[in-house]
C-alpha cells in the first residue's frame, strides 16, 4: 500500500488559513485580534436628580421634595427644627450657601430631648437667623439645657499663620454679624454654650460636588454628625 505524502507547510500559511484571516483586522498581512470594548457602570455617572451634588446628598434633596419629615431642608432666608425623636436616621441641611451664613444650634435638654436648629441667611439679612433662632425655641430656656453646642458656617479667606501654613479662616468683615448670633445662642442655651466657627470657600470648583452645602444628621448611638460640602462627616454632639 503506497503511503500517503507526510504534510507540512513549513512554516507557511495555508490557503484555507488565509481565507480564514481575511476576516479579521489585518486581511491577509497578519492576525491582529481586536478586545471587545466593555463599558462597566460607573455610580457616579448615574442618573441623579441633582447632578451637581453626590448621591447622598442628592438623596436628601430627593427626601425633602416628597416632604419625608425625616429630613428637612432649610431654604434661603429661613430657619427650621428638627427633633430628634425617630429610631430611623434624620437630616437636616441646607445648600446654595455662595457667601451665606448658615447657623447650626444643637441642644440636649435635662428630660433627654434634642434637636437641631438650622438657619441660612444672606449677609445683608442676618437679624433674620437671630429672630428663627428666639422662634424655634420658644419653650427653651437656658435652666432646662444639659449640653448646647453652635455651629456658625461662614465665607472663608486664606490667612499665612505664623508657621507660614496658609489656613481658611473666618472673614473679619463677618465679625459683628458671627458675634451677634453668639450672643443669641447663649441667650438660648446658656453661658455655657460651646461654640465653633467653620469657614467654607466661596470659589466654585468646576465639576466638584456639594458645593455650598451644610448638612447634620444622626449617626451611630444618637451622635450627631456633621459635614461641610465634601469635606468627611463627623461626630459632634453631644
Amino acid at each position: 500500500m503506497k503511503q500517503g505524502k507526510k504534510y507540512t507547510n513549513h512554516g507557511k500559511t495555508s490557503k484555507n488559513n488565509k481565507r480564514r484571516l481575511t476576516k479579521f483586522k489585518g486581511g491577509r498581512k497578519g492576525f491582529t485580534p481586536v478586545a471587545p470594548t466593555i463599558t462597566l457602570p460607573n455610580p457616579e455617572k448615574s442618573e441623579l436628580k441633582y447632578p451637581t451634588m453626590d448621591r447622598q446628598m442628592s438623596q436628601y434633596m430627593e427626601r425633602a421634595d416628597e416632604n419625608d419629615p425625616t429630613c428637612i431642608r432649610v431654604e434661603m432666608d429661613n430657619g427650621k427644627r428638627l427633633d430628634l425623636d425617630a429610631p430611623t436616621e434624620q437630616v437636616i441641611f441646607t445648600y446654595g450657601l455662595c457667601g451665606c451664613i448658615a447657623t447650626a444650634l444643637c441642644i440636649e435638654m435635662t428630660n433627654g430631648e434634642k434637636m437641631v436648629i438650622l438657619t441660612h441667611s444672606s449677609p445683608l439679612t442676618i437679624i433674620t437667623a437671630s429672630l428663627n433662632l428666639h422662634r424655634l425655641t420658644t419653650e427653651v430656656t437656658p435652666e432646662a439645657v444639659k449640653n448646647a453646642k453652635f455651629f456658625i458656617l461662614a465665607p472663608g479667606e486664606y490667612e499665612q499663620n505664623t508657621e507660614g501654613m496658609w489656613e481658611l479662616k473666618v472673614k473679619q468683615k463677618n465679625e459683628m454679624d458671627l458675634t451677634l448670633l453668639e450672643i443669641t445662642t447663649k441667650a438660648i442655651g446658656g453661658e455655657n454654650t460651646e461654640v465653633e466657627r467653620i469657614a467654607y470657600s466661596e470659589s466654585q470648583v468646576t465639576g466638584a460636588k456639594n458645593q455650598g452645602t451644610f448638612a447634620l444628621f444622626t449617626g451611630k448611638g444618637g451622635k450627631i454628625m456633621l459635614t461641610v460640602e465634601n469635606n468627611p462627616s463627623r461626630a459632634v454632639f453631644p
